[in-house]
């Protein structure tokens, strides 16, 4: 779950949701601002922003707010266009939603390709290129995942293997 939805859903306090809000509002206008200027700005305590970052999983207020940065960065150089966590409403015509789906798998083909890089992906070719055989373990919903890829083994004529379970999923090369 993104962090700006987990800031969104938490059951804060009261003073909590003000700094909380009050950082959704700003979103990269915090970069610079230090515990004691947010607290200032909303009539809070520096320890509050503390408690916040903690309770959402950082160590302190830095750690959370580089998350945060990072998180407001990604978004807005990846999904501008569709909100990921819901990327049609009940209002849409059904070829607009057709439409927000496609323009969604289109972002998000190009946000997977800005994250290989050259080095991981041909290494990642040479693993299998190495490998007798490909064990291809899935659960429910990722079966079609499963299926998929043992498609494409086959199709390289790559020896595989492919079960269907309740419990996990993983590959397993040899």
């Amino acid at each position: 779950m993104l962090l700006k939805d987990q800031m969104k859903n938490f059951p804060f306090s009261n003073s909590e949701r003000i700094i909380v809000d009050y950082i959704l509002d700003r979103q990269n206008e915090i970069k610079d601002y230090s515990t004691k200027m947010v607290a200032d700005e909303t009539y809070t305590s520096p320890s509050t922003l503390i408690r916040i970052a903690k309770k959402l999983g950082f160590s302190g207020w830095n750690d959370f707010k580089n998350a945060y940065l990072n998180e407001i960065d990604y978004l807005n150089k990846h999904f501008q266009d569709i909100d990921p966590n819901y990327p049609f409403t009940n209002q849409d015509t059904i070829m607009n939603i057709a439409s927000k789906i496609a323009n969604l798998h289109a972002e998000s083909s190009k946000d997977t390709l800005s994250l290989m890089q050259h080095d991981t992906l041909q290494k990642a070719v040479q693993i299998l290129r190495r490998s007798k055989e490909v064990r291809v373990f899935a659960i429910s919903n990722l079966n079609f995942i499963g299926e998929e890829f043992v498609f494409k083994l086959n199709r390289i004529k790559k020896k595989q293997l492919f079960q269907l379970y309740k419990i996990s999923c993983f590959v397993m090369l040899q």
